[in-house]
């Protein structure tokens, strides 16, 4: 697992900071003036599925089509210019994203994935992505991301 710092998701002239990120796993966090507003998960291409918020969302299925993408797909494409974004990418395995996704939707309920914060419960398994998340990002929220989140687990695990 390797983490980035919060950046901007564009550097000047609107080139996109995360290029390398192609073809990889992991998760993503998304903040808007500095709150957490979305944590998602690609199990192929992050820099593709981050990037669809931020431009047209495209999507195969509903091309060309005259039925509208599902509700919950997030954009914050016309709202870059009133608000400042930056963006924190976990790389790390398909299983991994997943529960990392899960475990950092539970703990922080950020304001764009309430569709998913109902749908999730944790397992024995997510106190091993809690444990590897804390040793790759060590900055300020630490704690809090402990006592929130691994606490809860054990109790429910029976550690």
């Amino acid at each position: 697992m390797k983490a980035s710092g919060f950046l901007s998701p564009y550097k000047a002239h609107r080139k996109t900071t995360f290029i390398g990120s192609r073809w990889q796993s992991g998760v993503y966090l998304i903040k808007e003036d500095n709150e957490l507003v979305y944590v998602g998960y690609a199990g192929e291409c992050l820099y593709r599925t981050l990037y669809r918020h931020f431009q047209g969302w495209t999507d195969k299925h509903y091309n060309g089509n005259k039925v509208a993408p599902p509700p919950y797909r997030v954009s914050y494409r016309f709202r870059m210019d009133a608000h400042n974004y930056t963006v924190r990418l976990i790389h790390c395995s398909k299983k991994r994203a997943f529960r990392l996704e899960k475990v950092l939707i539970l703990k922080h309920n950020p304001r764009d994935n309430r569709n998913k914060y109902e749908q999730y419960e944790l397992d024995k398994w997510d106190a091993r992505i809690c444990n590897e998340y804390i040793e790759v990002v060590m900055d300020k929220d630490i704690e809090d991301f402990v006592s929130g989140v691994l606490e809860p687990v054990e109790r429910a695990c029976d550690f």
